[in-house]
């Protein structure tokens, strides 16, 4: 396990940040360019499994910070929308929650007893297999999270539209 902890994300290491979680009352990761450093946070409020959980989901997620980055290229230039973009991300994340979802249980298996304290990893294996399915299921189930990263990847693309503009001299 410390290996795997040790070993960089592309260029990043990754690094515990145990501060509350700011975009998300569970878990975020959060890149700076200028030390290629990902920081992980996790909120203490999940139980102990739950925590585990959402360090790897995290973990997994930062793998896709390429995907992120060509997003971004692609909203600052106007290739793509932003419903385009908010749905890029979730699809990346999407993707993430796949590799727990075939993994995790093996790594640590559960009992129905055990599962019924902790939330974050019973809706991991609740989640259905196929995007769209999983954005229905999402809105069906008000699923808190997908929720929330909706708005806050909007207005992700709001703000890099208006940095590029910012920074594109005007013709």
């Amino acid at each position: 396990m410390r290996t795997e902890w040790n070993r960089p994300l592309g260029d990043y290491h990754v690094v515990w940040d145990d501060r509350q979680p700011k975009t998300s009352p569970v878990a975020e990761n959060a890149s700076t360019d200028e030390f290629h450093v990902t920081a992980i946070r996790v909120s203490q409020k999940l139980s102990a499994v739950d925590q585990v959980m959402a360090l790897a989901f995290e973990t997994c997620n930062a793998q896709g910070r390429p995907r992120f980055y060509e997003l971004a290229a692609q909203a600052a230039t106007g290739q793509i929308s932003r419903r385009e973009f908010v749905e890029g991300i979730n699809a990346a994340e999407y993707d993430a929650t796949l590799r727990l979802k075939e993994n995790f249980p093996k790594l640590l298996p559960l009992s129905r007893a055990e599962l019924a304290h902790d939330v974050l990893y019973r809706k991991m294996l609740e989640a259905p297999v196929g995007f769209r399915e999983f954005q229905a299921w999402s809105l069906r189930t008000h699923n808190e999270n997908y929720l929330r990263a909706q708005d806050l990847y909007g207005r992700e693309y709001d703000e890099i539209v208006a940095q590029h503009k910012k920074e594109t001299p005007a013709p």
